[in-house]
């Protein structure tokens, strides 16, 4: 009965059409981007559109090419559509802490840099000698003499009232200290002057012949005239420090008179140059600022170099986007984007007195504004894992303008300093990560897909056909040119397709995890150098393969070892009741992954407890693994317990298992043994049993049949081959089995069978040698099945418990 269930091993060979037309033109710029039409529409899609909120994330697996692909469409898109621009910081004349932007058309911001600085070098020069000559020396004289002249009027006049009064003044303060010094009145006494203390201790006292003697009212009449002196002192020198602002005024003006037609001159010839609402603005307020300050021109370029420099920087531009030398369209790709990184920062420097400070000069653009009117490239995962960046990325494309500011302390975000103006955004952002956390953004952000609207998706596989057989061919043959490796003969070629098959995990399939199939390549060029031949071959090729195999092995090998010793308790011959083995399998790393055997149990006995997951209750189960346990008593009742309550006490266990179990894949493996165990029929422990199952008993395609298949082989081997062994699998899943050679061969001697089923019947009959029987069917027909036994035993146990 099970011979005719077995699958022939010719429905297990891999088709490998290789006589498909193969250029022998295999060049980087033939073979593209291969198996990924989907994504590549999007690519060239999203790269088209310049419209708000077309950026493209781009998900799929590591090793499928998003980012090569990306690079290869972005070839076709690195012409200038638009005209590209540069962007500078100049200084704010009347607002500083608010650095002005200006846009340049490209390569022409250095130019405009360059006027500044010849007009600095030239006023310097204009200024230097205007106020050399004599037409201003004369008036400046001129000026300042009439103001001494008056100054000194003033004051001697006010010394002569002074001397009237009998008072004189005096210098408060320490001439050697830095403290500014002031001035006093004191009274004059016996012509010497002192003060009212000591005119105060003379009172009562004899004075001399012809003096006034020193009365209180004396002392009373000068503190008097005392206060309005002081007060005709205090006016006096306030019209003093009046005359001086009026001279410095008068001054300026003479400045200008003389310099202001010449600046003017000078501006106006610039202004020619650069018309513009933008550069109109910031050109007079940079002439309105000269004229402000034009003893800025008048220091001394030694002695005074630093201030000079200080004061200079107001008249020069920051550029922050330099595309004088960009040739074609922007693509940066971000590998770091931090806040500053990404969007740029406000650097500063410490003073030795412990203050910092900035200046518009000291502004950077970040790789978002660098990138202008091109494409930007992230990783997704980097970009998440920096704290705030994600939300801020979100505000610049909505805005569409990037605000700097200075970077943020461990406190938080700066509470006040230089605000520049913020800076026009259009860079294309293109997002590359993995289809996991596309689909959380997509579930917690709902404005993932308001700005990035287009998805390109790349696909891990693609069909196996005659055309992208020829496109792997070309895509080997390409890479061993570009890195110089062996050539690769017909054998090695179909060797490597036929890895590319299996990484697919289906025999219609090739993976499109092309950074797999180039260290394979790599690894067979070695391999090819140590078996001392000229080219790779298909013996280099497995050798490739096996040393892989051999490298990951070490946790399967411990495996194996534990069952040989009787460790871990595999039986691959007999049978019993209530038990089977199942399948699962287990990964090392993100692309190896290895088949482990592992023997299920159940009980059964009278109660209402019903099914009880002992993974469960020792909390080793998933919640996937949770619901399959309870599919089985839906099946149960389903099939058997219609009309009758469904009572029992069953438990069910993986053995010797000390880790968490996930997945459903052995729900039909754990039901074959809670069937044996009411039923009392014994399972075929030569077998191993993998797929999920319904509450219909319909068996449901799993993963990883190979490895699972593979790994109980193995076993088989390790104990003896009987000729009997075999797999229970879904017949979904004959499409996934990819057999080794070594499998293949016993499979093709007869040594090794596999069974696919499609339902519960199907593996108990193969398991059990007993007809499964149906509840369609009479009791008479039904007499001596799975199904009556089963049934049986069910209503015993609901009488009894």
């Amino acid at each position: 009965m099970t011979q005719n269930k077995r699958l022939k091993p010719e429905d297990l060979r891999i088709d490998i059409n290789m006589a498909h037309e193969i250029s022998e033109d295999y060049s980087e710029n033939n073979w593209g981007v291969i198996g990924q039409p989907r994504a590549i529409q999007a690519l060239e899609m999203g790269l088209s559109i310049n419209a708000k909120g077309y950026n493209i994330f781009v998900t799929g697996e590591s090793g499928t090419g998003r980012y090569t692909a990306v690079q290869e469409i972005l070839k076709k898109h690195r012409a200038k559509t638009v005209p590209l621009e540069d962007v500078a910081y100049a200084f704010n004349f009347e607002k500083p802490e608010n650095p002005r932007v200006i846009y340049f058309p490209e390569g022409e911001a250095h130019r405009f840099k360059e006027t500044l600085t010849s007009l600095v070098e030239r006023m310097k020069q204009i200024i230097g000698d205007k106020l050399k000559s004599q037409a201003y020396t004369v008036r400046r004289d001129n000026l300042i003499g009439e103001t001494e002249k008056n100054e000194n009027r003033e004051l001697k006049d006010f010394e002569e009232v002074l001397k009237e009064a009998g008072f004189c003044t005096i210098q408060l303060g320490d001439e050697e200290s830095d403290e500014e010094l002031s001035a006093d009145l004191v009274p004059v006494y016996k012509d010497e002057p002192v003060t009212f203390d000591e005119l105060h201790d003379l009172i009562g006292q004899e004075s001399e012949e012809g003096e006034e003697p020193v009365t209180e009212e004396f002392w009373m009449e000068k503190r008097e005239v005392y206060f309005g002196l002081v007060d005709r002192m205090k006016n006096l020198y306030e019209q003093l420090q009046k005359a001086r602002r009026t001279l410095q005024d008068n001054l300026a003006a003479l400045q200008s008179e003389l310099i202001g037609p010449m600046l003017k001159h000078e501006m106006d010839l610039i202004r020619l140059d650069w018309k513009g609402e933008q550069y109109t603005h910031y050109l007079n307020g940079l002439e309105k600022d000269i004229l402000a300050n034009l003893d800025i021109f008048t220091l001394d370029e030694e002695e005074d170099e630093e201030e000079l420099e200080e004061e200079l920087r107001r008249y020069t531009i920051n550029i922050i986007v330099d595309n004088s030398k960009t040739e074609e369209r922007p693509v940066i790709r971000e590998t770091n984007p931090t806040r500053a990184n990404l969007f740029g920062t406000i650097e500063s420097r410490t003073e030795m007195s412990g203050d910092t400070k900035t200046n518009f000069t000291m502004i950077r653009a970040g790789s978002l504004l660098k990138a202008a009117g091109g494409v930007l490239i992230l990783r997704a995962d980097d970009l998440m894992n920096q704290e705030n960046v994600w939300t801020e990325l979100k505000r610049v494309i909505d805005t569409e303008q990037v605000e700097l500011e200075l970077p943020h302390s461990p406190l938080g975000p700066p509470t006040a300093g230089m605000k520049p103006e913020p800076v026009k955004f259009n860079t294309k952002i293109i997002l590359i990560g993995q289809d996991r956390l596309y689909d959380i953004l997509s579930a917690i952000d709902g404005d993932l897909r308001k700005y990035f609207k287009i998805p390109a998706e790349f696909n891990s596989w693609m069909p196996l056909s005659p055309k992208t057989t020829a496109e792997y061919v070309r895509f080997i043959r390409s890479f061993i040119e570009k890195y110089d490796l062996k050539k690769a003969t017909f054998s090695g070629l179909e060797e490597m397709i036929r890895y590319g098959v299996l990484l697919s995990e289906r025999k219609d399939q090739l993976t499109t995890r092309f950074s797999l199939i180039s260290d394979l390549i790599r690894e067979s060029d070695y391999w090819a150098g140590q078996l001392e031949k000229t080219e790779i071959d298909n013996e280099a090729v497995r050798r490739a393969m096996e040393c892989r195999q051999y490298l990951y092995d070490m946790p399967e090998e411990t495996i194996l070892e534990q069952v040989e010793k009787g460790s871990l308790l595999i039986s691959v011959e007999g049978s019993e009741v209530g038990s089977v083995n199942g399948l699962a399998v287990l990964e090392r790393g993100n692309f190896f992954s290895f088949g482990c055997t592992m023997k299920i149990t159940a009980t059964v006995g009278a109660g209402k407890e019903g099914i009880i997951n002992i993974e469960r209750e020792a909390g080793l189960s998933g919640e996937i693994h949770n619901k399959g346990i309870l599919i089985l008593e839906g099946y149960l009742r389903n099939r058997y317990a219609r009309n009758l309550p469904l009572s029992l006490y069953a438990g069910i266990c993986v053995e010797q298992n000390y880790y968490e179990i996930e997945g459903d894949s052995a729900s039909s493996t754990e039901l074959y043994a809670l069937l044996s165990a009411i039923a009392g029929v014994p399972l075929r422990q030569d077998l191993a049993v993998t797929g999920s199952v319904n509450q219909f008993g319909v068996i449901q395609p799993v993963g990883g049949v190979t490895e699972k298949v593979e790994g109980f082989f193995r076993i088989c081997c390790m104990k003896g081959l009987t000729g009997e062994q075999g797999v229970i699998l879904p017949r979904q899943n004959i499409e996934n089995l990819l057999p080794s050679r070594e499998l293949m061969q016993a499979l093709e001697k007869g040594v090794f069978h596999i069974y696919p089923v499609s339902s519960i019947d199907e593996g108990m009959e193969i398991l059990t040698g007993v007809e499964a029987g149906s509840p369609d069917k009479s009791r008479r027909e039904n007499r001596g099945t799975l199904y009556e036994m089963i049934r049986e035993e069910l209503i015993h146990l609901n009488k009894i418990s």
